[in-house]
């Protein structure tokens, strides 16, 4: 009888919640309502009852692997409903796109957009192969470290792994470098979250990215912006930035013998990653660029009379 209680007493938080929010959206009298992300179900139902309110158009982006995201959804009905109510649900992937319309939603395609630097990153023959992410289990890092500590002794001293960002999982991932054998501070370095980026990327000889899943990176788009040589575990979103160019550097996820060996390669390979880093670039710089992914939202927009 509790829990019925506590869960009947949590649901009707959540709708006040909901109505407090949608009539805070309605104050702003939109003429297109745009719900980022789907991991907030009382964003996601207040926007659409807003929405419905005003009778304006509201668009659903999906960031996040499509299985997952409508998994979630499958656990609150009203949400799941909800994204159903949408005018448009933005993928930002084929693979995604496809997933979607499946279940009947209408989908259209307009990927992530990165600034691209003017000037791309000079190849680097020695440097730190650079994560820069959260440490949670979909990014696979035990897997990278198991990886890392089959590269030749050599390789390690010219190519240090710098594992850039935090969370729950760094502490396990410390042990784990150690007992691997793998220095801190040397063969591995640890130095938790940083503001600065772009230096990081400027500094790195490689960017790896070993996800069990993505939506889409926005950090494996920046390393791929900047001319950074990118080593990514081929899943969807991951295959999806560095298309047809950047093929070579895609790697079973979770195959620890696949990765070593896809490292290996790439060191050993440096003036073949450093043209296949200019041709991903020129990829990324033709379909991510801000102005054109910005162009196809205002579109969408448009087309559904958004605007005007």
């Amino acid at each position: 009888m509790r829990g019925r209680l506590e869960r009947a007493a949590r649901a009707g938080l959540d709708t006040l919640r909901v109505v407090a929010l949608a009539h805070r959206i309605e104050a702003l009298a939109p003429s297109v309502v745009h719900v980022h992300g789907t991991f907030s179900h009382v964003h996601l139902r207040a926007a659409v009852r807003a929405a419905r309110s005003r009778r304006v158009p509201v668009v659903v982006k999906v960031a996040n692997e499509p299985s997952r995201v409508l998994a979630d959804l499958a656990r609150d009905p009203q949400a799941l409903a909800a994204l159903h109510e949408a005018d448009r649900v933005v993928a930002v992937t084929e693979g995604a796109a496809t997933a979607l319309r499946a279940v009947g939603l209408p989908v259209v395609v307009i990927p992530n957009a990165v600034t691209i630097p003017v000037e791309p990153h000079p190849p680097r023959a020695r440097g730190p192969v650079l994560f820069v992410g959260t440490f949670k289990p979909q990014k696979n890092l035990p897997v990278l470290l198991d990886a890392y500590a089959r590269l030749p002794a050599s390789l390690r001293a010219d190519y240090p792994l710098r594992l850039v960002g935090d969370g729950p999982g760094r502490a396990d991932l410390a042990a784990r470098a150690a007992a691997l054998g793998l220095g801190l501070g040397a063969s591995v370095e640890l130095p938790g979250a940083q503001a600065d980026i772009a230096a990081e990327l400027a500094r790195a000889a490689r960017f790896i990215l070993p996800s069990a899943f993505e939506g889409m990176s926005n950090a494996l788009l920046e390393a791929c912006a900047a001319g950074v040589p990118a080593l990514a575990s081929d899943v969807d979103g991951n295959r999806d930035v560095l298309g047809e160019a950047g093929r070579a550097g895609l790697f079973a996820p979770g195959d620890v013998d696949a990765l070593a060996a896809s490292l290996v390669r790439s060191l050993r390979e440096p003036r073949a990653e450093a043209e296949r880093a200019t041709a991903v670039r020129d990829a990324v710089r033709a379909r991510h660029a801000p102005a054109q992914v910005v162009g196809a939202m205002l579109a969408l927009y448009d087309s559904l009379g958004a605007r005007g």
